[in-house]
């Protein structure tokens, strides 16, 4: 790092760098290189939680500055490099926990103020994407095979729309993205599809999935931008069962 921090955080972005915050100032450190680079600005906080939303984004939210216990939440988006203030919590709170939730909602809970002291309450934050729950996608089977391959069973894989190309041929848009995240280190893959395999609005198989994360694994499965409800699954040097 290039300045020193204390009640900061690091969040691993699904790029493969790290993002290390502590209000006003951000780093991002690429392991690739082993260097830092500025990123951008945010509100100076500290004892606050970063959490890696499905949509790709960090949210920052609560924490203390000057002695004041914060309501104030922040979005940093890796692709432009720039923090943004979103909706604000309902309960100032430094010292708590942030939990996303197999429905892409983040739990945010306990926490301490120094008016109430150590805090009972929790709340959800919700990324507000947008659409229909008859648009989603949904995992109804999963399963690591013993080639270590992601062999999934469900409905709307294909989205409910294709981009317009002006020829019969389809779309990019129309061909489902699915998300490998850690629970334990928010280590993110996106996996491709087997290209023997393929997939259907209602499959979907994997190439192998290497060089990840040992332990428990959300599995979500983007259509047209929309997710899914997460699965979860093992990851280990055996395979798992069905979920």
């Amino acid at each position: 790092m290039t300045i020193p921090r204390s009640g900061h955080t690091a969040t691993l972005l699904p790029n493969g760098k790290v993002l290390v915050a502590s209000g006003p100032s951000s780093e991002l450190y690429d392991p690739t290189t082993g260097t830092w680079a500025t990123t951008g600005s945010l509100t100076d906080r500290a004892n606050y939680t970063a959490t890696l939303l499905p949509n790709g984004k960090v949210l920052a939210a609560g924490g203390v500055h000057d002695d004041i216990v914060l309501t104030t939440t922040e979005l940093y988006d890796p692709s432009t490099g720039t923090w943004t203030v979103t909706a604000s919590l309902n309960a100032a709170r430094e010292f708590h926990s942030a939990t996303v939730l197999p429905n892409g909602k983040l739990l945010v809970a306990g926490g301490f103020t120094y008016s109430s002291g150590r805090l009972q309450s929790a709340e959800l934050y919700d990324v507000g994407l947008g659409f229909r729950s008859a648009w989603q996608p949904r995992i109804s089977k999963l399963k690591l095979t013993g080639d270590k391959r992601l062999s999934l069973k469900g409905s709307r894989f294909q989205g409910i729309s294709q981009a317009s190309g002006g020829n019969t041929q389809d779309s990019s848009t129309n061909y489902p993205i699915v998300q490998l995240r850690s629970i334990d280190s928010s280590h993110v893959i996106f996996i491709p599809v087997d290209p023997v395999r393929g997939w259907s609005d209602t499959t979907f198989r994997s190439i192998p999935v290497l060089d990840f994360s040992f332990g428990p694994a959300l599995v979500t499965v983007f259509a047209n931008g929309i997710p899914s409800e997460a699965k979860s699954v093992i990851i280990s040097n055996t395979p798992a069962g069905d979920n």
